[in-house]
């Protein structure tokens, strides 16, 4: 366990046992976390702003986060380049979920603006979180990947937006209320 701050400017956060980290991280540059398959990494601490970086998550394994991953800039981006697991919740209010590998996300995608889920050529990002709703906003699928979707993308709003580019697949529900 550890329950100090971590400032994350660069480099990788390499897991490879279960592990618990209850103190703040803190990105302020581009970064990686490694979780080796079959671990999980506990992240109990604060929010997870992104800021402008890019957050890689590899290795496999899971990161169980009670507070959200936030990107919030328009250069955010969190790339899971392995067969990852994040069962936390994810603020996507801008930037884009870069998914480079077969992966799956159980905590909730809230939609707070503009923004996009990119998933790479015969590969599927499942997700079995709430609902996203888009509200006001646009949603872009971009990469010519799968999402499969337990719950609904809901278009709400008269500007929601849900912008399929390329060969991209929508395996699950979209609801139009």
């Amino acid at each position: 366990t550890v329950s100090g701050p971590i400032a994350m400017a660069s480099g990788t956060l390499d897991i490879n046992e279960d592990s618990v980290i209850s103190g703040t991280i803190v990105q302020g540059g581009s970064a990686s976390i490694d979780v080796a398959t079959g671990k999980t990494l506990t992240y109990s601490g604060a929010a997870l702003s992104l800021g402008e970086y890019t957050l890689t998550l590899t290795g496999g394994g899971t990161l169980s986060n009670t507070n959200s991953l936030t990107l919030g800039n328009a250069s955010s981006v969190l790339n899971v380049t392995g067969p990852n697991t994040v069962s936390g919740p994810i603020a996507l209010t801008a930037g884009t979920l870069d998914i480079d590998e077969d992966s799956s996300i159980s905590g909730a995608i809230v939609q707070g603006g503009s923004a996009s889920i990119d998933v790479a050529q015969d590969k599927t990002l499942t997700y079995s979180g709430t609902a996203i709703s888009l509200g006001e906003h646009t949603l872009t699928l971009a990469g010519g990947g799968i999402l499969s979707n337990t719950n609904s993308l809901t278009l709400g709003n008269a500007l929601s937006v849900l912008n399929v580019t390329g060969s991209n697949t929508v395996s699950g529900p979209i609801a139009l209320t």
